[in-house]
């Protein structure tokens, strides 16, 4: 898998220098605040839906075409369900069944500076987790080997003894994820590395904690793997939109892309992947009023407002137009965001319109730990529907 780059400082700045120089006042989405949503009719749902509710509005998305898209003559290709290969049912079980390791005592957001005493107590709790990801792993190799020397079709997966679709399907899964376990451990191994606590002097002016935001998002594209969803880590290009008379730009980080809608020149997002430092998190206040919505009192409202944005700044190339789909990456933990709004309301934000009448949701779900075997387990199902809306033919995929 390729490795995300990182914009060098001339980059950065000419991308600053974009979103400033024109006549009208030029933002990027991380200036974005949830006060900015609320003032163009954009607002967090009251409380997480679960991704089976989130399945089903993406079902549905898919399914109708609002009667005033005006690209809907030359996108009823793309309104159309996804086609499940009959092996999915089995990976699903497979992957509730064989990949069962919990890491929950681990201490992911380990500083430089710990004391030697807590230093110590973590690293027998990272080495016990990498004893565990190494029987996990050989179980799992075991497993494998077992099903591809199978003669008998006992474990169900294929329509017949001659299905190489199957086969190749379960050899990418089966691949995968032993990598993501690998990728784990790696972490693990750098985490519980002996450390040279920095002198007194720059120890403030350098970063404490040992795993930065970058490692756990290379962590969840090895998860999202197991699934076939292949990340796109884009052309590094300014998505903007102008938004009452100020321009808000990004420039996405990870996307997941339809393909075959790429290469003819439709809309082709599936799903953002916005990265955010674990110092966005909330810290719990007695004073949060019940009616805040539950996001708001989980991550801070910068962060919500930069992620509202780029859901907003994404949803003209969703596969879901004029809806959008995306992932928060915070640590181990992810959170699904879907952008619920019609036609009528983003049209009125282009043409710096909005009346009251204007109202756009933006559902999401709980956080998921991709290190507990619960939590995955309530996601598998939904992301190998997603794997397979991305791929769509996995016959021409894997040349069958």
């Amino acid at each position: 898998m390729m490795e995300k780059r990182k914009l060098s400082s001339s980059e950065e700045s000419q991308y600053d220098h974009k979103l400033s120089s024109l006549e009208s006042k030029r933002l990027k989405s991380s200036d974005f605040r949830t006060e900015d949503l609320t003032d163009i009719g954009v607002f967090f749902a009251d409380n997480p839906i679960t991704v089976l509710e989130v399945k089903e509005k993406l079902q549905l998305a898919l399914e109708i075409i609002p009667q005033n898209d005006r690209r809907s003559c030359t996108n009823l290709r793309r309104r159309n369900t996804v086609k499940i290969p009959n092996c999915i049912e089995s990976l699903c079980k497979f992957t509730k069944e064989h990949v069962t390791f919990t890491l929950e005592d681990v201490d992911w957001n380990k500083k430089v500076s710990l004391a030697p005493k807590f230093r110590n107590e973590l690293l027998e709790i990272e080495r016990e987790a990498i004893i565990d990801l190494q029987k996990a792993k050989t179980e799992l190799m075991k497993f494998s080997d077992e099903f591809l020397n199978d003669e008998t079709n006992q474990f169900g997966l294929f329509t017949d003894k001659h299905d190489r679709l199957g086969k190749r399907m379960f050899l990418d899964w089966s691949t995968n994820t032993s990598r993501f376990l690998a990728e784990i451990k790696k972490v693990l191994e750098k985490l519980s590395s002996p450390l040279e606590v920095p002198p007194e002097p720059i120890r403030d002016k350098i970063e404490d904690v040992i795993l930065r935001e970058g490692v756990f998002t290379s962590l969840f594209m090895k998860f999202a793997e197991i699934f076939f969803l292949q990340p796109d880590f884009g052309e590094h290009k300014t998505i903007s939109l102008k938004i009452r008379n100020k321009y808000i730009g990004c420039i996405p980080d990870v996307r997941f892309n339809q393909s075959v809608q790429k290469s003819e020149g439709r809309s082709c997002l599936l799903l953002m992947l916005a990265e955010v430092k674990k110092d966005v998190l909330k810290v719990p206040d007695d004073d949060d009023d019940s009616k805040t919505p539950w996001i708001e009192k989980k991550l801070k409202k910068q962060v919500l407002g930069q992620i509202g944005s780029q859901l907003l700044l994404e949803c003209w190339h969703s596969v879901f137009v004029p809806k959008s789909l995306g992932i928060v990456c915070i640590g181990t933990e992810i959170i699904f965001l879907y952008m619920d709004t019609e036609f009528d309301h983003y049209e009125a934000l282009m043409a710096n319109n909005i009346t009251d009448s204007h109202r756009s949701t933006i559902q999401y779900t709980k956080s998921f730990d991709i290190m507990k075997m619960e939590d995955r387990n309530e996601l598998v199902d939904f992301l190998f529907w997603l794997g397979c809306l991305q791929i769509q033919d996995f016959n021409e995929y894997f040349c069958c």
